[in-house]
């Protein structure tokens, strides 16, 4: 338990200093992404990383299609949400839900998505999973 814990902090601690490093905006969900990752197994983590990397593809398409027809606006997070929980499920990508869904509602806070915003969130995601796996692999 102490030990999982100190892994979960390293992570998110290198997550939110790297990506304050490179001046992302929304820098501190880095961190909550890698805790997020570390799962009990390295197995576990690394297979919950693959499918939440796949969720996220398939979030910022989909946010990106319901932005587009919607606006940036709760009525189309709404219509993303709705379609997102079902393909998720769908694929068994459960893991995948809160933590893709809280890095869309990034473009729906600041009302922009854009090839600039899309590349900050990415790396987001990017940052704490690979924390989180490079941390859990000790």
């Amino acid at each position: 338990m102490i030990v999982n814990s100190i892994k979960m902090i390293v992570a998110a601690v290198c997550s939110i200093l790297l990506a304050q490093f490179i001046g992302l905006d929304f820098a501190v969900s880095a961190g909550i992404v890698a805790i997020l990752t570390i799962q009990p197994s390295k197995r576990e983590t690394v297979n919950t990383a693959l499918a939440r990397f796949y969720g996220f593809i398939v979030a910022i398409v989909l946010s990106a299609v319901c932005f587009k027809i919607f606006g940036i606006t709760t009525l189309g997070f709404f219509v993303y949400l709705a379609i997102y929980l079902f393909i998720c499920q769908k694929f068994r990508w459960y893991s995948a839900i809160a933590m893709n869904s809280v890095l869309i509602s990034h473009f729906l806070s600041i009302g922009v998505m854009n090839f600039q915003t899309i590349v900050n969130e990415s790396l987001i995601f990017l940052i704490g999973v690979l924390f989180g796996i490079l941390v859990n692999l000790h």
